[in-house]
């Protein structure tokens, strides 16, 4: 192997690097966007159920 054809294919490896890095980084951030998206908005985030205790402040039941 001459030394032209090592710097082709160091050159050629890089490219493919770079392109890879490239590709690995738009597919993570749309993948990202994907899972926000199915994420409830912030202001109908569930809060639970909130119970009333028998005997506290519940004058309604009687």
């Amino acid at each position: 192997m001459m030394y032209a054809d090592i710097l082709q294919v160091a050159a050629i490896s890089g490219l493919f690097g770079l392109f890879l890095g490239g590709a690995l980084i738009r597919l993570g951030r749309s993948i990202a966007d994907w899972y926000r998206a199915l994420l409830p908005p912030r202001y109908l985030k569930a809060r639970g159920i909130r119970l009333v205790r028998p005997g506290k402040g519940d004058d309604h039941a009687r």
